[in-house]
Formats: structure tokens, sequence, C-alpha cells
């Protein structure tokens, strides 16, 4: 009965050729388009890159810079945060204000300037020390639920 159905009496082999044909044709022009676009970069800035302070290992809060704890690397410029330092010399004998991880770039918000001797706090560091110079801290009242990110610790001011 199924065989009566189709024209001619035969079964039709070209809507199933010529669908394969056309299937075939269309994923040789999707690779062509793809490999094209992805060639020529059009986002510009493929090989550009520009020179940045990065950490060569883990800088725990409270420590002070060495030249052995940062280098200089050259970064796509589309993974650079516009606030990266250019030069190592800037950031040694700084102070660290957050932990800086290994491939960190180092900005200006996660270190300050002290020149209080840091042994004496014992890695317990006080605001006071923390803050950048021509800059204040102040207290502000806070719950034991806002304040259970850890940031504030006894004594400090």
């Amino acid at each position: 009965m199924i065989k009566n159905l189709a024209i001619g009496g035969k079964p039709g082999r070209l809507p199933l050729t010529l669908g394969l044909v056309l299937g075939l044709l269309s994923a040789v022009l999707i690779v062509a388009y793809l490999s094209q676009v992805g060639g020529s970069d059009g986002g510009g800035g493929g090989d550009q890159t520009v020179a940045g302070v990065v950490a060569n290992q883990n800088i725990p809060i409270g420590t002070k810079i060495t030249a052995d704890m940062v280098t200089l690397k050259q970064l796509p410029i589309s993974a650079v945060i516009p606030e990266v330092f250019k030069t190592t010399d800037v950031v040694v004998g700084k102070v660290t204000a957050v932990p800086i991880t290994a491939g960190e770039q180092v900005l200006p918000a996660k270190i300050t300037s002290t020149g209080v001797e840091l042994a004496q706090f014992k890695g317990d560091l006080p605001v006071s020390v923390v803050i950048p110079e021509g800059r204040r801290g102040f207290a502000v009242l806070v719950s034991q639920v806002s304040a259970a990110g850890g940031l504030l610790r006894p004594g400090n001011y």
C-alpha cells in the first residue's frame, strides 16, 4: 500500500540525495565562513600587549612588597586593568592592603604606603596603617550580619 503512494510507483531517492548534497554544501560554507572570521581577528589587538606589574607569588595582607615578589609582564590589552602599575619600582616598598595572589595584576587599591614597622603588629594590621596617606578612616556601626565579610576586626580604628 505504501508503494502505491510514491510518485511513479518507485521509492523516491531524489529528495534524500538532494537533502544530503545541500546539507554537505551548507556545512562546507559554514566552516569556510568561520575560518575566515576567526583568522582575520576583526577585534584588533590580538597581538598587542602592554606592560603591567603582576605578583610572582601569593602576597598576604600587610606584607611589605620586595622586588622579587613582583615582575613586569607583557599582558594582552584586552586583559589589562586600566589602573595597573606600569613599573615595579613604584610598588616595591609598599604594603599590601588586601591579599594578592600569584599572577594577579597589582593595582593602587591593593597596596598602601606606610612608614611604620610592620613586625610590631604580628600580622594584625590596624586600619591606620592600611589607609593611604592623605585619606581618612572612620568607624561605621555594623550589625553581626553585615560584618560577616571578616574585613573589620577588633582593634581596628
